[in-house]
């Protein structure tokens, strides 16, 4: 934005700016139309937006984004409304985008987000329909916690979760075991860490990062706990979205997005009782870490060994019988040649 990065400088008013703005307009137009040959937005477009903004308005940013159905045109339009505070307009603005947005695969979610911020803020009862929507036609960790955790019961919580789980992406196996867990299919979910690579943690579907620390509280854990276990384990393999929702500007109107343990604790999960879950869960974090060695040991992924170890921990820590003691042992014979895994399993196994 020029104009304004001028103004912010500047000691006195930009000087004939009224006269200047249409002329600027025109050659902007004149040049965009002759030189477009990408996609993407260009500096030629931010100017144009700009120039609109200052002299129609929302109006006329709403026009320039029908007009070219871009998804920063869309997106500039709406923020406007947003910045003023006029949410109504704003649910309008954000639905028409979701509908004619060119590139709906990779900006519709957003604009389904948009709808429900509006929603929220002017304390519409069709708040969960929206968030429920935004999930469904875009599903994401981050919009499936906004959308349970918008629940007002367990009977409700539950009933999301199990109409989510016939509708999630078969790849999006992190979602998957997450509703899983809710429903009180631990079999199930183990099944879904015991499948996954052991490279690849890093991916926002990898479901290690969630179900190592629920598992933990499976296993006699306590959930309490899980919660800090789960927020920092989340720091690796987050979606993209929830990545730009953590680093938006606390001061700004967002969605409210219940954590992982918070919709646990309304969804009233229990640990399974019976012993034939509680192994295939065990044998499920065991496999997990077992890959996990195996990937950052043949890759040479050192800096990884850490969290490895960590791996192999956390399964001696939740049970502590003879035979997980023993398949330590076997880790570390079998590992006996790689000196930096043994350090980082000395140190998180406790032994000097």
């Amino acid at each position: 934005e020029p104009l304004r990065e001028m103004e912010n400088v500047a000691v006195e008013p930009l000087p004939e700016l009224d006269n200047f703005l249409p002329r600027w307009r025109v050659l902007i137009e004149n040049n965009a139309k002759t030189e477009r040959q990408i996609d993407w937005d260009t500096d030629q477009d931010r100017w144009l937006r700009e120039v609109v903004q200052r002299m129609e308005g929302a109006d006329g940013l709403a026009r320039v984004a029908r007009s070219t159905k871009r998804s920063d045109d869309l997106r500039a339009w709406c923020r406007m409304l947003v910045e003023s505070r006029d949410w109504k307009a704003a649910l309008t603005a954000f639905d028409e985008a979701a509908e004619i947005v060119a590139n709906k695969e990779y900006s519709r979610g957003e604009f389904l987000d948009g709808v429900a911020l509006a929603a929220q803020e002017l304390g519409r009862k069709n708040l969960p329909s929206r968030l429920e929507r935004a999930w469904r036609e875009a599903p994401s960790m981050l919009r499936l916690r906004r959308w349970l955790g918008s629940a007002g019961s367990k009977r409700v919580v539950r009933r999301r979760a199990a109409q989510a789980l016939d509708v999630c992406p078969k790849k999006a196996h992190r979602q998957r075991a997450f509703l899983h867990v809710l429903v009180g299919d631990h079999s199930s979910a183990a099944k879904l860490l015991a499948a996954a690579p052991g490279l690849g943690w890093s991916n926002g579907e990898h479901p290690g990062h969630l179900l190592f620390p629920l598992f933990g509280w499976v296993l006699g854990g306590k959930l309490q706990s899980t919660a800090s276990d789960v927020t920092s384990l989340s720091r690796r393999g987050i979606d993209l979205d929830e990545l730009e929702w953590r680093s938006a500007d606390s001061d700004e109107p967002r969605l409210a997005a219940p954590t992982v343990h918070e919709i646990i604790e309304l969804a009233g999960v229990e640990p399974p009782l019976q012993a034939s879950d509680r192994n295939a869960v065990l044998l499920a974090m065991c496999t997990a870490a077992e890959k996990r060695l195996t990937g950052v040991t043949e890759k040479k992924r050192r800096r990884y060994y850490g969290h490895a170890a960590q791996l192999v921990a956390a399964c001696a820590d939740v049970d502590q019988t003879p035979d997980t003691s023993q398949w330590v042992a076997g880790i570390r014979d079998e590992y006996r040649r790689y000196p930096a895994l043994q350090r980082e399993l000395n140190s998180h196994l406790g032994r000097a």
